[in-house]
């Protein structure tokens, strides 16, 4: 149990840390590629946690969870898994969701 209060705690500080970065600084209007993930973590242990926060209603999990879908940093790229995350996260109330879906649903590929 302390295990996972701790890796709680642990994510929810990583999801507001300084490492995801979703802004094109030489762009107003994101496009399809501004998406960016940057940051140093295990892939594969962050998406299945990020996936467990999620699904337990926290809107900021199925954002961050949503940038790595979007550009397939560390697992395989899913754009329509991360518009779908993206859209929770938006009726959640993360303007940079609303606007990461609005660039994903608008793209044309």
């Amino acid at each position: 149990m302390k295990k996972i209060i701790l890796l709680t705690i642990l994510t929810l500080g990583l999801l507001s840390a300084e490492g995801i970065n979703t802004v094109d600084e030489n762009k107003s209007k994101k496009s399809c590629d501004s998406v960016e993930v940057k940051g140093c973590f295990d892939s594969n242990f962050m998406t299945k946690l990020l996936t467990r926060v999620c699904n337990n209603g926290k809107v900021e999990a199925c954002y961050n969870l949503g940038l790595l879908y979007a550009k397939g940093e560390g697992i395989t790229q899913n754009k329509p898994k991360a518009i779908k995350l993206f859209k929770k996260a938006c009726e959640g109330g993360i303007k940079e969701a609303c606007d990461d879906y609005n660039a994903l649903t608008t793209c044309e590929e």
